[in-house]
């Protein structure tokens, strides 16, 4: 992938209708739910919009979507104001969004990644900062020019951002939480497994940043990796802080992941 370029938006436009039933979790940056959609918090539509870029640049390379990623079927934006409800009444408030703080977060000039210290905002991300010529490359301006690069949350005019994706299964679970000898037998192979996929992912230029329990995922059909030349079980998730840089050859995982000691969902 040679630069930040989006594909373009369909010439009939999309509309999406659904209908939200159990919600499977809460996470940073929103709530995810049994259709697979991700409903992005109040002021993380920029984060959303970011991890939508790259599903979709993904879905450029041959081999990659639905194989080591879930398939993406869209990234949807609406105005609150613009909502109606089944009736074609206006929309005052979204359900989701009961007892989260829409105010977002200002930024202080100088601010540079503190995300441990603050794990809340939208306004910054991997490549944010100045001075990253070395990794980060947008000599077409696709993303300085893009309207989500300085989009910030209004608290009075909130935007619903959501994503659809593919329905994927379960979490990968740490070896704790399984049982028996099954564990033990299986336990290297599914790690390998997962390697190649994370392999997969660096290979385009793209650094996930955010690689634990809970954004591993079990896939839900056997597509053949073209790359390895067999069907991995599970699929990588969660691209919101994902960074994607130039310098691909520093990029290669050359070990298996040691995920122990992360956290299985937050």
């Amino acid at each position: 992938m040679e630069s930040w370029a989006p594909l373009l938006p369909p010439k009939n436009g999309s509309h999406l209708e659904l209908e939200l039933t159990s919600s499977i979790s809460e996470r940073r940056i929103g709530l995810a739910y049994s259709v697979r959609i991700k409903l992005v918090k109040p002021k993380y539509g920029r984060t959303l919009a970011r991890e939508a870029w790259f599903y979709e640049q993904l879905s450029l390379e041959p081999g990659y979507e639905g194989t080591i990623t879930p398939r993406c079927f869209g990234f949807f934006t609406v105005p609150l104001k613009d909502c109606l409800d089944v009736k074609g009444q206006p929309v005052s408030h979204i359900k989701p969004w009961e007892n989260i703080t829409i105010d977002p977060p200002k930024p202080a000039s100088d601010d540079t990644d503190k995300s441990d210290e603050e794990e809340d905002r939208d306004w910054w991300l991997p490549d944010d900062p100045s001075g990253l010529d070395a990794f980060f490359k947008d000599d077409d301006g696709w993303k300085s020019g893009s309207p989500w690069n300085k989009w910030r949350a209004s608290p009075s005019e909130p935007l619903i951002c959501i994503l659809v994706l593919e329905k994927l299964g379960k979490f990968y679970s740490s070896p704790e939480e399984r049982e028996g000898d099954e564990e033990n037998e299986y336990e290297e192979e599914e790690l390998n497994d997962i390697c190649d996929v994370v392999r997969d992912v660096s290979s385009t230029g793209i650094l996930h940043r955010d690689l634990r329990y809970c954004n591993v995922v079990r896939a839900s059909n056997d597509v053949i990796c073209p790359r390895h030349g067999r069907a991995y079980r599970w699929r990588l998730i969660d691209f919101d802080i994902a960074a994607k840089v130039w310098y691909v050859s520093r990029l290669r995982p050359q070990r298996t992941p040691d995920m122990r000691g992360t956290r299985k969902s937050e």
